[in-house]
This record gives C-alpha cells, sequence and structure tokens, in this order.
C-alpha cells in the first residue's frame, strides 16, 4: 500500500496534480499553448522566466514566479508555477 502512495504522490508532483491553486498566474496563458511567444505579448508578466530549448534554469522554486516552456520556434509549450 505504501508503494501505490508513494507513486501516486510522485505521478501528482510530476503532473502539477497536487498544487491546487494557481500562485503565478498560469492558467490565465494556458489558452496561448501551441502559439507563438509573441501571440502573448503584453499578457506575460515581465518578471515571467521564458525557457527556450536546452536553456539553464534555476532549481530554486517561487511559487509566484511564472515559467514559459518553448520550442525551437518560440511556440509555447507548457505554462507553469515554479
Amino acid at each position: 500500500m505504501k508503494a501505490a502512495s508513494l507513486a501516486a504522490l510522485i505521478v501528482a508532483a510530476a503532473t502539477g496534480a497536487w498544487a491546487s491553486d494557481d500562485t503565478c498566474g498560469a492558467q490565465a496563458l494556458e489558452p496561448f499553448v501551441g502559439q507563438p511567444l509573441q501571440a502573448a505579448s503584453g499578457v506575460v508578466p515581465d518578471d515571467a522566466r521564458i525557457l527556450p530549448p536546452n536553456s539553464v534554469m534555476t532549481q530554486d522554486h517561487r511559487p509566484e514566479r511564472v515559467n514559459v516552456d518553448l520550442d525551437d520556434k518560440d511556440v509555447i509549450l507548457r505554462v507553469w508555477c515554479g
């Protein structure tokens, strides 16, 4: 039973399912997933962390920070808090 609970916790953490609140406002950017970053101009906060492919990022967790993952053509793949 412990293994099943641990597995569920790991999956929830990896998918972000454990975080029910949207402390950074990432949900407002969800409609832009699949669109070029330029389409979200004026909506993405100035202090957002924009992450192109293979970019280096710090491992500090800041729940109020918006992260925007991009592909090699600057298309938004994912937005998340942290």
